[in-house]
């Protein structure tokens, strides 16, 4: 949907491949509205080239497809949740590139707190449309590699979650920890 000069628009949903696999028989359902009341300025800045101190510092595969009849299938990177345990070490201040692999056949919305992500490119094919801008949630396919950039910066040193957005893969265990600290290194731990 592109609002261009309009005053209003309706976003609408006719798609007929939803995450649940049935299908809304061709029938448009209005979603959202949006009246637009008044023009700001666009302050913006988008990365032309990524900064030199971007790093890619983790992978994190969603998989629920080989884990099937496990008691949780919803794992990430072969691991469900534990509260005991940190899975990703962060610099504060930092700049980092994550690549996100969704190896199971659903789609899982990809959700980090404290932190804002720029999708830069899915299965290696930059980003585009609804993937521009910042972002704390963004849908991962199918089988599909969503490499993202964030900057932890403000970002308060301490613990934070990442999780699949459906309520019941997050309660199911496909979630972790990510702790921000002054270096990111595990011995400052």
């Amino acid at each position: 949907m592109n609002m261009g000069d309009m005053n209003s628009g309706n976003m609408n949903n006719n798609n007929n491949n939803n995450m649940s696999g049935r299908t809304s028989n061709g029938t448009q359902v209005n979603i959202m509205r949006f009246d637009i009341t008044k023009n700001i300025e666009d302050t913006t800045t988008i990365y032309t080239a990524l900064p030199a101190h971007a790093e890619i510092n983790s992978r994190l595969d969603a998989n629920s497809a080989d884990n099937k009849g496990n008691e949780r299938p919803f794992v990430i990177n072969g691991k469900s949740f534990d509260p005991n345990r940190v899975d990703e070490f962060v610099a504060s201040n930092s700049t980092e590139i994550w690549n996100i692999t969704n190896n199971s056949p659903m789609a899982h919305p990809f959700h980090a707190h404290a932190i804002q992500w720029q999708v830069l490119t899915r299965n290696g094919v930059p980003a585009t449309g609804t993937d521009l801008g910042w972002k704390d949630t963004f849908l991962v396919k199918a089988n599909e590699s969503v490499k993202i950039i964030g900057k932890f910066e403000p970002v308060n040193q301490g613990d934070y979650m990442y999780h699949c957005h459906i309520l019941e893969h997050e309660d199911a265990g496909m979630m972790g920890y990510f702790r921000v600290g002054e270096t990111g290194h595990l011995d400052e731990f």
